[in-house]
């Protein structure tokens, strides 16, 4: 008769130890969608990834990961900026050449360019100094352990104490019988 109880005890926590390790997945996935909608309207979400991470390191069944679509797509957009205006650059020089090509004189074709583009250039980074954003620095992924000592992880682990312990006391029976 205890050897029941204690498989339904068993049973009862290790189904209340799951249900809450799919309550706190649930949680972690609103904490993503959340950061997702903040990335999505512009705004920073340092606070909000660190708290995700802090989330699944202490919660069973808590891993979960974001990618920053937005932040990812508006700093490929200002790197595209950045390098079209270092092309614009080199255009300007292109017309200078081509403005001061009537000079016969290297020396005051060479001034002429020199006049020519100081005037007109914009400020500009040089096309080497333009990087690529890389997607893997917009992607984050925050693993859980296997168990922590949330109310998941304490119903599983009493759960599989309580099953172990009833296993233990069949055997035990069992030998005593013979």
């Amino acid at each position: 008769m205890t050897k029941r109880i204690l498989v339904i005890v068993g049973l009862l926590l290790l189904g209340a130890g799951g249900w809450l390790a799919i309550l706190n997945h649930n949680e972690a996935q609103t904490q993503v969608a959340a950061i997702i909608a903040k990335d999505n309207s512009g705004q920073g979400v340092e606070a909000e990834l660190s708290a995700l991470k802090s989330y699944a390191a202490t919660h069973t069944n808590g891993s979960s990961s974001v990618t920053l679509t937005a932040a990812l797509q508006r700093a490929q957009a200002q790197a595209r900026a950045q390098s079209d205006s270092s092309a614009s650059s080199s255009q300007l020089y292109s017309a200078a050449q081509q403005a001061c090509s009537g000079h016969t004189d290297s020396i005051t074709q060479a001034r002429c360019v020199q006049d020519y583009v100081s005037k007109r250039l914009v400020a500009a980074p040089a096309p080497s100094q333009v990087a690529a954003p890389k997607a893997s620095d917009f992607v984050f992924a925050y693993g859980s352990p296997i168990w922590t000592p949330d109310a998941a992880g304490s119903l599983l682990l009493g759960g599989v104490a309580t099953l172990i312990m009833a296993g233990f006391m069949t055997i035990r029976r069992n030998k005593r019988e013979r």
